[in-house]
Parts: C-alpha cells; sequence; structure tokens
C-alpha cells in the first residue's frame, strides 16, 4: 500500500502453517486411535488448518489513531471492520495493548472502557 502501515502475515516466516490440533489431540476427540496412518491423519490436520485460518484471520485491521478521553479509549481502523459492540478485541503495537470489550463502533471506529488515565495520541498499530 505505501502508506506506512502494518501489513499482518498469515503464516509464519518459515512458510509453514501451525495446525491447531496437535495428532495426539486429533486421534483422542475422533476417538480413532491408530487405526488411520498417522500420515493420514496429519493430512487431515494440514488441510482442515489450511482451510480454516483465512477464516480466523478475517478481522484483522489496522489501527490508524487511538486516544483515551474520559476513561474511554477511541481506535480509529485503516479500513472498514467487522468487530460488533460487546466482542472482545486485542490490540497491539500502540500504547494502549490490551484486550478490550467494545462499548461503541462505526464502520471505521470502535471504543472501548478503560482504567488508563494515560491520554496519548497513536498513529498506527495493529489489531486482531
Amino acid at each position: 500500500m505505501g502508506l506506512g502501515f502494518p501489513s499482518l502475515t498469515t503464516t509464519p516466516l518459515s512458510g509453514v502453517i501451525m495446525a491447531y490440533v496437535s495428532l495426539d489431540e486429533l486421534k483422542t476427540a475422533l476417538g480413532v486411535g491408530d487405526l488411520y496412518p498417522d500420515a493420514t491423519l496429519n493430512e487431515v490436520i494440514e488441510t482442515a488448518t489450511a482451510v480454516i485460518k483465512p477464516f480466523l484471520d478475517t478481522n484483522a485491521v489496522g489501527i490508524t489513531f487511538a486516544r483515551v478521553d474520559a476513561g474511554v479509549v477511541l481506535f480509529s481502523t485503516i479500513n472498514r471492520h467487522n468487530f460488533q459492540t460487546g466482542q472482545s478485541v486485542i490490540v497491539t503495537g500502540t500504547d494502549y495493548n490490551a484486550t478490550y470489550t467494545l462499548t461503541n463502533r462505526t464502520d471505521y471506529t470502535f471504543s472501548a472502557a478503560t482504567a488508563s488515565a494515560v491520554i496519548k495520541r497513536v498513529r498506527t498499530s495493529t489489531l486482531r
């Protein structure tokens, strides 16, 4: 984009997508023990992870501005977001890094209560 906003990566630097479940966890969850070869179950894990991962990262959005006023932190986002009032979000890369429960929202902003009395302004950061 060339705007200097942070980018979010969806895979580790090694290029390998990290699985959300181990082989032993899958065997236990399905109750299959050694019924299927480990190689087959590993393929299932890799395929399921590759299918699900893009859906888990769809709410990642860059923050362009943040400020605190009267115990409420307001964040502006670079793109339209899909966050909803009452949803928990994790903010990183700002002076306000924390998990917040949204109290208000528009298409490009959201706000949440904060105990922070610090009034700082932030230009860019990352949100998931």
